[in-house]
């Protein structure tokens, strides 16, 4: 009797295993002005990543795989001549934008290496939070192995220079998947519009450096994927209009414009 429960509970093990590989691991950022408080470590594979913001300011977390031999000051140096995401740094996205007393998160598949946590959003003195010393380093160990993203109700697509939502976004909506299908890194900030407010009121409110009020409620959003890379967001939609926007530098132009100024906002309702 004891030999056939041990073996049972054995299979029943055994069969648990993959289950249990999915479920994701808790990342926890604590965003202040101007630094992290971050998990030195992760392993690879499935990776809820939650920001709190416990500043005065808009932040993010933006995750980005450094290649071989390449650190966080690289990184910076890059930033500084425009060139956000060169060829060793992988935008593995991360939640993006929280307000003060705000907490967001986003569902991402970490593969093992070392990355860069880094803030790029743009302070009132027109340096980015990043040069003010806002960034972190985490190593990640392991296998990704199989690891997939949870099912969602709806899917953003990311492309140059617009966004395409497959699937209705209402109330009901529960998870969104969030995926870039472009040649270049793109983002997603999702905002729930003021009454009179659109798309290029949230773009040009947040790159003069927030110092207004805001044209709207910072709902959820994935910073970002590198081309091909995907996340999931649960936003808690509620009725109203909603912009999409996306900051990140064109990579294609001399200028490095942001891709919102390229046209890169949408404005969608939500029922």
């Amino acid at each position: 009797m004891h030999c056939r429960l041990a073996a049972l509970l054995t299979c029943v093990g055994l069969l648990a295993a993959p289950l249990a590989a999915q479920s994701p691991q808790l990342l926890t950022f604590t965003a202040m002005d101007f630094a992290f408080r971050a998990p030195p470590t992760a392993r690879a594979g499935l990776a809820t990543v939650r920001l709190v913001n416990a500043g005065t300011k808009l932040h993010h977390v933006q995750l980005v795989r450094l290649g071989e031999g390449k650190t966080v000051r690289d990184l910076i140096d890059a930033w500084r001549a425009r060139d956000p995401f060169p060829a060793w740094a992988v935008g593995m996205g991360g939640p993006t934008a929280a307000w003060k007393g705000q907490t967001l998160e986003a569902t991402v598949v970490l593969e093992p290496g070392r990355y860069g946590v880094v803030c790029w959003v743009p302070a009132p003195d027109g340096q980015l939070h990043l040069m003010k010393g806002m960034f972190a380093t985490l190593e990640v160990t392991g296998s990704a192995g199989a690891a997939t993203l949870p099912k969602a109700d709806a899917t953003i697509t990311l492309f140059d220079y617009n966004y395409q939502v497959t699937g209705a976004l209402s109330r009901t909506t529960r998870a969104v998947r969030v995926e870039n299908k472009g040649p270049q890194t793109h983002e997603l900030v999702l905002v729930r519009l003021a009454p009179g407010k659109s798309p290029l009121d949230a773009a040009k409110w947040a790159e003069g450096g927030q110092v207004t009020d805001p044209p709207g409620e910072m709902v959820a959003g994935v910073s970002g994927l590198a081309p091909g890379r995907a996340a999931v967001i649960r936003p808690a939609l509620r009725s109203g209009r909603y912009a999409l926007v996306c900051f990140v530098p064109d990579a294609k132009s001399a200028a490095h414009k942001a891709h919102v100024e390229l046209g890169m906002m949408k404005e969608i309702v939500v029922q």
